[in-house]
């Protein structure tokens, strides 16, 4: 049980100090993506689908996903998506525009092009930003 309280104890420190950075150097402003990609890849509470060469997760068409899970032994609901993204957004340092690129593996629908979300700009370096 203690092993699991330190483990606790560690994420909401780390969280603090995140969310302590993000308020002390950052500046909330609006972003909006360029170019949006998604493809799909298998994983559940029981496992996932990886390469065979690198163990690494295996990201495929979303298109073939569904027969994949089902050839592997999963259920179709076991298919998630992943977005890989480009966006923009005006520093708030130098009115200058930036841009950037970042994946999501949940939030797939939220980072199509042209939509806007919230970014954190940094309060110091023009280009650098965080998203959460």
């Amino acid at each position: 049980m203690k092993v699991y309280g330190g483990m606790a104890l560690i994420g909401v420190a780390a969280v603090g100090i995140s969310e302590t950075d993000k308020s002390m150097n950052y500046i909330e402003t609006e972003a909006v993506v360029t170019a949006a990609e998604v493809d799909c890849f298998v994983k559940s509470s029981k496992g996932k689908i990886v390469e065979k060469k690198s163990d690494k997760m295996a990201y495929m068409d979303c298109k073939i996903a569904p027969l994949a899970a089902v050839q592997f032994g999963y259920s179709e609901k076991d298919v998630q998506q992943r977005v890989k993204f480009e966006y923009r957004f005006t520093s708030p340092v130098d009115g200058k525009t930036y841009t950037d690129k970042h994946e999501d593996e949940y939030n797939a629908d939220r980072y199509q092009k042209g939509k806007k979300f919230k970014l954190f700009a940094h309060k110091e370096e023009p280009s650098k930003n965080r998203i959460n």
